[in-house]
Parts: structure tokens; C-alpha cells; sequence
């Protein structure tokens, strides 16, 4: 199954990251895909109305459930 491509609903960009909620493990590979631009932490409080993606490019926060 072919993964959808997520664009910003505000600027059109596909330089689009994950949040990612609740207390991870803080390994190597979570670093060097924040430091990348993959994957924002979002904190422990997980509500349905929570963001699932941020715009690396205008910041913006949206949902997008299609890609999941």
C-alpha cells in the first residue's frame, strides 16, 4: 500500500512532520528524526482534537487522518 504524500492545508508544502505523543524513548534514531524535520514531540495529554502534523516550512499545526 502506497503511503499518501501529506501537504500543509495553508503554504501546500510536503515538508510535513509527525507529531509524535506521550513519553517516548529518547533514542539516537527519535533525535536524528527531529533533527530532521520528521517528527515533533506533542507532550503527554493526547485529546482527539490534538494535531497530527506540523509545517516545517509556515509552522503551521493540522490534522490529517488520510494519512494514517
Amino acid at each position: 500500500m502506497e503511503e499518501k504524500t501529506v501537504k500543509c492545508p495553508k503554504c501546500n508544502s510536503t515538508r510535513i512532520a509527525q507529531f509524535r505523543y506521550g513519553l517516548p524513548e529518547f533514542t539516537p534514531e527519535l533525535k536524528k528524526q527531529i533533527d530532521e524535520g520528521k517528527i515533533v514531540l506533542g507532550g503527554c495529554e493526547i485529546w482527539a482534537d490534538n494535531p497530527t502534523h506540523f509545517c516545517n516550512d509556515c509552522r503551521k499545526e493540522f490534522q490529517n487522518w488520510e494519512s494514517k
